[in-house]
């Protein structure tokens, strides 16, 4: 009866370590995208602080400038945790011509999309998944309407408005 309670605990403990490795393990791609969004994001404002909008903005400037972070390049390739795309461009807002930045990630994975889009919105001023909008104004997004958008590897777009 000893050895049968010993191995239920052990298959348990075994249980729980591969859990928690799989959770780890698994947010790590989250954690870097998020990491990277914020700091391209404030490395962008702060070098286009003394221009009006984002006009001269591209991705070819943007790598020039140096505005994503080192760690983002694979074989001198821009690439997102989960090896999609990783962008940036100025886009036009309703009250202002190239009035904002959009970061994007492609092919990020069903759960790990719901995840950035979640622990994005406090910085990013919306969010869409797929072109369909899950945050705007750093609202919490609907974890029903995100969970949909997401279904699928998705692209997520994360504007940010020049202040």
């Amino acid at each position: 009866m000893d050895a049968m309670l010993w191995l239920a605990l052990g298959v348990a403990v075994a249980t729980v370590a591969l859990v928690l490795f799989i959770t780890t393990w698994g947010g790590s791609e989250t954690a870097q995208a998020q990491a990277w969004v914020q700091d391209t994001a404030q490395r962008t404002a702060a070098a286009y602080m003394s221009r009006p909008d984002y006009s001269l903005l591209t991705q070819a400037s943007a790598q020039q400038d140096g505005l994503f972070p080192p760690a983002a390049f694979t074989g001198g390739q821009l690439v997102n945790p989960w090896g999609g795309d990783f962008a940036i461009t100025g886009v036009d807002t309703p009250l202002k011509s190239m009035g904002a930045l959009v970061i994007t990630m492609d092919q990020v994975p069903a759960g790990d999309c719901v995840k950035l889009a979640g622990s994005l919105v406090t910085s990013a001023d919306s969010i869409t998944v797929d072109g369909t909008p899950v945050s705007t104004g750093h609202t919490r997004p609907d974890p029903q309407t995100t969970s949909i958008a997401c279904e699928t590897e998705g692209r997520l777009q994360f504007t940010y408005i020049k202040r």
